[in-house]
């Protein structure tokens, strides 16, 4: 291969592999929002923590209060973890499905209507607008 072929490949591997090693720049959010997330199975689990990291990415970029909670896929302890998780009044819920419709849908009609009272005072909910709205913005600086 002729020298300046090599040296200009070269060169543009170096480049791009320091451009792509420039620290992100971070951007800080403020969030007063509480979640209760359930990643599914247990703590460590293959799947559960793939979903977990997920959802950890999207509580540091957001800055939102996010409680994780781990069940073992056991869908009693999933119905009675979401049960106990619409007492604590979060502003959302991200639960599994694996119960069934039969099992959650009641639950789920029950969240939805104490959310709708709890935010009553600050106008109709609106799920996920706001960190929707924030990337958004993101999108459209120069």
């Amino acid at each position: 291969m002729n020298v300046w072929v090599r040296t200009a490949v070269a060169c543009a591997l170096l480049t791009v592999g320091w451009a792509g090693s420039a620290p992100a720049q971070e951007v800080k959010f403020e969030c007063d929002k509480r979640f209760v997330f359930f990643p599914g199975g247990p703590q460590g689990g293959a799947f559960a923590s793939i979903v977990y990291n997920g959802a950890r990415l999207a509580e540091k970029q957001t800055g939102c209060n996010v409680e994780y909670v781990w069940s073992n896929w056991n869908p009693e302890q999933m119905v009675r973890q979401f049960s106990q998780a619409i007492g604590r009044n979060p502003d959302g819920i991200a639960v599994m499905g694996h119960p069934g419709e039969q099992a959650l849908g009641p639950l789920i009609e029950k969240a939805r209507a104490r959310h709708r009272g709890h935010d009553a005072k600050r106008g109709p909910a609106r799920i996920g607008s706001e960190v929707q709205e924030r990337r958004l913005r993101l999108r459209r600086r120069p």
